[in-house]
């Protein structure tokens, strides 16, 4: 424990990676909350939103991803996409173990959206609903990068991605809010994480999953349009898409933090509140049932 208000640990991943995890309590918890943080960032980024979300009655659960952040690793290097799925059980795992029945949400920004979204549909989750904050967008590649995908695939792990997708995924840390953070990376990219990062993507908004929770879809402005698509694919009987202010697909460590977060938090309650309900009726009927 590092003070009075956040927990730090490590969980040993599947290859003996230690992954560093933090825990911010609240004093009065309603819910729970476990957020993934974009590439290239860490989970200390997201620390004012973390810390209004616990004045909120959030538990907030956190863990920097496997080369990012604290956490060892080849730096942001993604070799195998789903090893972040991997990681995050570790992390899922421990937090239903201390939080019993509390209402859970998920929540990811940018790349932390993809993971999150993956896991909520390769894992039988019992979470009450799920964020997607900022989507990431489709990243170029160049002639040799997608020759090399095509037909030697092995390369993309040799060299480095065009500038133009190194721009995208680390703006914030190349000339943005995170530019003079230490733990922020800046370095060369990888043409294998660029091919990972759009297999995914793609493979994410070409299928109609089947959700049996609440989806919330955050995006800007200028990135609606790909947001809408991602929300129209996704089957489920509550879904919200809201747009905020601005361009920017990280705004939760961007001037839209406040306006996001605020709606994070109330989206979370009316979802709390309408389970509530739900239970009360359950009980009148079994009440009704038992005369």
């Amino acid at each position: 424990m590092t003070d009075n208000t956040r927990w730090v640990e490590t969980l040993e991943a599947h290859d003996g990676i230690e992954l560093y995890c933090q825990f911010y309590p609240s004093p009065a918890p309603t819910s729970v909350l476990l957020t993934v943080h974009d590439y290239g960032q860490h989970s200390g980024a997201y620390e004012k939103a973390h810390e209004r979300m616990v004045n909120a009655g959030f538990n907030v659960y956190t863990i920097d991803l496997r080369g990012h952040g604290k956490s060892p690793g080849e730096r942001a290097a993604i070799d195998h996409f789903d090893d972040f799925l991997d990681d995050l059980d570790l992390l899922y795992a421990r937090m239903q173990d201390r939080e019993g029945d509390r209402p859970i949400f998920l929540l990811g920004q940018g790349m932390g959206s993809l993971i999150a979204l993956r896991y909520a549909l390769t894992r039988k989750l019992r979470i009450h609903g799920l964020i997607l904050c900022g989507g990431l967008p489709e990243l170029p590649m160049n002639s040799k990068e997608r020759l090399l995908a095509q037909y030697a695939a092995l390369f993309l792990s040799r060299i480095e991605a065009n500038a133009e997708a190194r721009e995208l995924l680390l703006s914030p840390a190349l000339s943005g809010v995170l530019k003079d953070d230490e733990l922020a990376f800046r370095g060369a990219v990888k043409a294998k994480t660029i091919w990972e990062l759009n297999a995914v993507r793609n493979s994410l908004a070409t299928v109609s999953p089947l959700l049996n929770f609440p989806v919330l879809c955050l995006s800007s402005e200028k990135d609606l349009p790909a947001m809408d698509r991602l929300n129209e694919n996704l089957l489920s009987h509550d879904k919200t898409l809201i747009a905020y202010a601005g361009v920017s697909h990280q705004p939760l460590i961007g001037s839209e933090r406040e306006e996001v977060v605020e709606i994070i938090i109330e989206w979370c309650g009316q979802k709390i509140e309408r389970v509530e309900i739900d239970e009360e009726w359950g009980d009148d009927e079994d009440s009704d049932d038992s005369l």
